[in-house]
């Protein structure tokens, strides 16, 4: 059955303007999307702390399929005093004017960056993401740099066909002994979300003695904290030895977009 207002949705989603994010669980036909689990901003984003007089977050122009940004940055030292500077629209960089608010520049500064895809996110609903990290010592030291697209990110981790035992990229999975002189051996892996946000699953190619992978018949989304087991077949035709192919999967996981293992095997 198609996503609709009728269907029952997955916990945690709602309906959200059409417009605002592209998602592989809407029906176009429908002209709206589902928000799965995290609405957050996706942001590519660097924090800068250029000198000791002022606190500059630099951020990437707004993510194809949101309208417009917030935000707020607030920058505070060890005795309580704050500084804070709020921007909205398409804004590329946020400057916090931390001499002119007196911040002592000798405690460690607390920095909190706000981010939300709407102008107004205490009036529009709850989809506001905050960061904060320390400064240690903005005097000397100054410059820090985070990369917002790996917090919080979505994360494949590729298991044995239980779906909790995990093999690492570029690890090996052993499928144990099978009949030589066959055709194929089925095998299945499990392709896991260990993130915080919607991971989405490109493809899976086999190589090697691994003749097949397939994707199955689902629609390559895997929410967070879940697994889905997939299905494939290893060549079991040769005479009696130790085999191995590889599983190549790509996904939208952003510290690692291919994630590769072995497969081996042996035939008696």
């Amino acid at each position: 059955m198609a996503f609709n207002k009728e269907n029952n949705f997955e916990d945690g989603n709602n309906l959200i303007d059409f417009k605002k994010r592209a998602n592989p669980y809407a029906n176009g036909a429908n002209a709206e999307n589902l928000r799965i689990d995290d609405d957050r901003p996706e942001i590519a984003a660097s924090f800068v702390v250029t000198s000791a007089t002022d606190v500059t977050a630099t951020l990437a122009g707004p993510s194809t399929g949101y309208d417009h940004r917030y935000f707020k940055v607030m920058v505070s030292d060890q005795s309580g005093k704050t500084a804070v500077q709020v921007g909205t629209g398409t804004v590329a960089s946020v400057v916090v004017d931390t001499l002119s608010a007196g911040l002592n520049v000798n405690d460690q500064w607390l920095v909190q960056v706000s981010a939300s895809v709407t102008l107004n996110p205490e009036l529009d609903g709850d989809n506001q993401r905050d960061l904060q990290f320390v400064i240690e010592s903005p005097s000397t030291d100054p410059t820090i740099v985070i990369n917002t697209v790996t917090e919080g990110a979505q994360v494949l981790q590729i298991t044995q066909a239980n779906g909790s035992t995990a093999v690492a990229d570029g690890g090996s999975y052993a499928l144990g002994a099978f009949t030589a002189g066959g055709t194929t051996e089925a095998f299945s892996i499990g392709l896991k979300n260990t993130g915080d946000t919607v991971l989405r699953i490109t493809s899976a190619t086999p190589a090697g003695d691994v003749l097949s992978i397939a994707l199955g018949a689902y629609d390559k989304v895997i929410l967070p904290g879940k697994v889905f087991i997939i299905s494939g077949t290893v060549d079991a035709s040769g005479a009696a030895g130790a085999y191995s192919g590889t599983v190549t999967v790509v996904s939208d996981d952003p510290s690692n977009a291919s994630y590769v293992i072995t497969v081996s095997y042996t035939l008696a």
